[in-house]
């Protein structure tokens, strides 16, 4: 083959290259586009019906997604797979965790200063949580221990996962405290009634 014919030959194979690896990105970017399936952990007095109604799924979708041969039969602490492409939430890429509760709160915000926790930046325990880690903004919450365990993650509508690490004197009940580093934007926040949040169990849903 003449010099000519050889170089024209490599020219030609480079843009097949870069063709190919375009294609192969591509289908990696739309594979993870896709909404993921995740699990729901059945509580006692669960029904199918308030489980669709909860998720925003069909029951027949739940019977069919899961096999149901018995809809009125659901056992406890068995886990049943959510339709991700019919459900009402979505989290977030890389989070492949049971749902074992679902529970309407309210939010609130709070900073570790004095306003807030009553520490001054000269406290030696300030801006420390009840879990001992030091608090941070979009990871850290307080919750009441009694209805969320400390360590827990939480998915909360229209804010994302969180961590239980912390507690306050105020913060009873479903009641919700995120933390914020601005005490401008901790302020503004307000008050959030009947937000939904879905409590994630420590275990990963089975592939």
């Amino acid at each position: 083959m003449a010099q000519a014919e050889v170089e024209q030959s490599r020219a030609m194979e480079v843009p097949a290259a870069e063709q190919s690896a375009q294609t192969e990105q591509s289908a990696q970017t739309e594979q993870a586009a896709q909404p993921q399936p995740f699990s729901y952990q059945i509580n006692p007095g669960d029904t199918l019906e308030h489980i669709s109604q909860t998720f925003g799924v069909s029951e027949a979708s739940l019977t069919v997604e899961n096999e149901i041969e018995d809809p009125y039969r659901l056992i406890a602490g068995e886990q049943l797979v959510i339709p991700a492409e019919e459900a009402a939430i979505q989290l977030p890429d890389g989070q492949n965790k049971i749902i074992r509760q679902v529970m309407k709160s309210t939010l609130t915000a709070y900073t570790a200063g004095e306003e807030s926790t009553g520490k001054t930046k000269e406290h030696a325990a300030y801006g420390i949580t009840y879990s001992g880690s030091r608090a941070e903004e979009g990871r850290t919450i307080a919750v009441d221990p009694a209805i969320i365990p400390i360590g827990t993650d939480v998915f909360i509508d229209g804010i994302g996962v969180r961590t239980a690490e912390d507690t306050g004197s105020a913060v009873r009940g479903a009641r919700i405290d995120v933390f914020m580093e601005d005490l401008n934007q901790a302020v503004h926040f307000g008050v959030k009634r009947d937000v939904k949040v879905y409590v994630l169990s420590t275990e990963t849903a089975a592939e």
